[in-house]
């Protein structure tokens, strides 16, 4: 099923939430948020531009008809992956994170991980009780049940998922990609958390 408007916004923080091919606006939209930022190639100005429309109250909506692929050779072909990834670790932590008491990362693997040693220093810390957990499926990370972070010479737990339902550990940042990982979806959905409150999706 498709997702619909409400879980789109909850959505935002993926990697792809609206692939920028499919975009079509009013040139009122386009106006408010005011145009791309073209700061040279290899800048992800689109996903700027989604994150920046966002933020001005702007809404999302998904035709159920198929339009045209991308063209072989369109400029977003050479964004890099991490451009793309340090934009959307920055609108996770500014739109998100940054007004959070606490929170865990679902995924105590690469993904997870990369997301952990990515955030700001205020947000990595967890003496101060700002990321709680890290929350896993795999039997040996949680028998080893810490991750630790050499730079800042921290610890983080590593617990079973299903803490994700205890509010000391809520939200969860969950960085597994739908769709790859037997079980993670039906994992998730025995929960019954609300996403976009309990839960947030990133990867």
């Amino acid at each position: 099923m498709a997702p619909g408007r409400p879980q789109l916004l909850r959505q935002r923080f993926r990697e792809c939430t609206l692939a920028m091919p499919t975009w079509f606006c009013s040139r009122a939209v386009f106006d408010r948020v005011g145009g791309f930022v073209e700061t040279g190639p290899g800048a992800p100005e689109d996903m700027d531009f989604f994150y920046r429309h966002l933020r001005a109250g702007g809404t999302l909506a998904r035709v159920p008809e198929p339009l045209p692929e991308a063209l072989p050779d369109q400029q977003s072909r050479g964004v890099s992956a991490e451009a793309i990834w340090s934009l959307r670790v920055a609108e996770l932590q500014g739109s998100l994170l940054d007004g959070l008491p606490s929170f865990s990362i679902w995924s105590a693997g690469r993904d997870g991980k990369r997301l952990y040693r990515s955030l700001s220093t205020a947000n990595q810390d967890s003496t101060q009780s700002r990321v709680v957990a890290f929350l896993d499926v795999d039997a040996g990370k949680l028998a080893a049940g810490l991750y630790y972070n050499r730079e800042r010479k921290l610890h983080v737990p590593i617990v079973e998922w299903r803490f994700a339902s205890d509010a000391r550990y809520q939200p969860a940042v969950i960085c597994v990609k739908l769709g790859l990982h037997d079980g993670f979806e039906e994992n998730l959905a025995s929960l019954q958390l609300r996403e976009g409150e309990q839960y947030w999706h990133f990867c």
